[in-house]
């Protein structure tokens, strides 16, 4: 966010006169400032949720009944990651407003599907060993805010 206030006197004149101090000085056009006011703000808000649920094989060594235990667990977890997002600015200089919703990208809300896989070794008490890791962008769209349509016609999805 960035504001400022810029004051000029496009019209301020003075005029000394060394002569004729009392009649030939003048000032004028100090009692109309011009005020300008400049305000810009950018955004943005994103939005993300993932689920995932674990595929394991284990396989383990059990001694008198759980004396002694110990095992090596193989786990696949495949997961799905959704998220939304929206950017935007607005900016107020010298009486006039104007503001942007969305970036090059897109114009308005940008929703992502994204899909993964994990596979990894999981013994206690030691930290996982990955063995592969994969992810990828599903599915992609922009719902695109025009504001020159309609009020029930301004989110298009493409």
């Amino acid at each position: 966010m960035l504001g400022s206030i810029s004051i000029a006197w496009p019209a301020a004149q003075a005029t000394v006169d060394l002569v004729n101090f009392k009649g030939g000085s003048s000032i004028s056009g100090w009692d109309s400032p011009q005020i300008n006011r400049n305000f810009t703000a950018k955004g943005s808000l994103e939005v993300s949720g993932s689920f995932f649920f674990d595929l394991s094989l284990e396989v383990g060594i059990d001694v008198l009944n759980g004396k002694w235990k110990k095992a090596i667990k193989l786990v696949d977890e495949p997961s799905v990651t959704i998220s939304a997002g929206i950017s935007g600015s607005i900016e107020s200089a010298n009486g006039q407003t104007t503001g942007t919703i969305g970036d090059a990208k897109c114009g308005g809300l940008n929703v992502d599907v994204g899909l993964g896989n994990k596979l990894f070794i999981e013994i206690p008490g030691m930290e996982n060993i990955d063995l592969w890791s994969k992810n990828f962008t599903a599915w992609e769209t922009c719902i695109e805010y025009v504001p020159s349509l309609t009020e029930d016609d301004r989110w298009l999805v493409h």
